[in-house]
């Protein structure tokens, strides 16, 4: 059980209504409107580009894509807290976090924040293997295969160290 993940008022988390049927942001309705960023880290800190070009560089990439959504009305940012450029992990082993990427992270809530927009971190993915759950099936004794991650006691403990770790 989490008892605190920050040191935010609990008026600055979206929770759903007592109603079960809407979203709220303190004691006012929250209409969720949002986009998807996946490359965001890499940008951040300066990692190489994945797998497109970007069309600014990096955190000037993000600023105006950060702009342009709130200029649009959009309030919230599903991004990937975690990257998938080899070489660039967030999480190289184990309870090993790199400094420049987690700077990128720091930078890129720092910006939301100034905005008002919400995050909503992915920790891991299904698909690539840097970030994604096969880091946490390798990092496993007892996993084999990419659907053990969902089962394996050990797999499931690293996402979850993972996850307290970014709390």
């Amino acid at each position: 059980q989490v008892i605190a993940t920050t040191c935010l008022p609990n008026d600055a988390f979206v929770t759903v209504a007592a109603s079960g049927k809407t979203f709220q942001l303190g004691n006012a309705p929250f209409v969720f409107a949002g986009w998807n960023q996946w490359e965001v880290l890499e940008a951040a800190s300066d990692a190489p580009a994945p797998f497109r070009h970007l069309p600014l560089p990096g955190k000037e990439h993000i600023v105006r894509q950060m702009n342009e959504a709130v200029s649009v009305g959009l309030k919230v940012m599903r991004m990937w807290a975690h990257t998938i450029t080899d070489g660039h992990a967030l999480q190289p082993t184990p309870g090993v976090f790199d400094e420049q990427i987690l700077r990128g992270l720091d930078f890129v809530l720092h910006e939301a924040g100034k905005r008002g927009l919400k995050i909503i971190l992915a920790i891991a993915d299904n698909w690539y293997p840097v970030g994604g759950v096969d880091n946490y099936v390798k990092w496993s004794p007892t996993a084999t295969k990419h659907k053990d991650f969902f089962t394996d006691e050990t797999a499931i403990s690293l996402f979850l160290d993972t996850h307290k770790f970014l709390a």
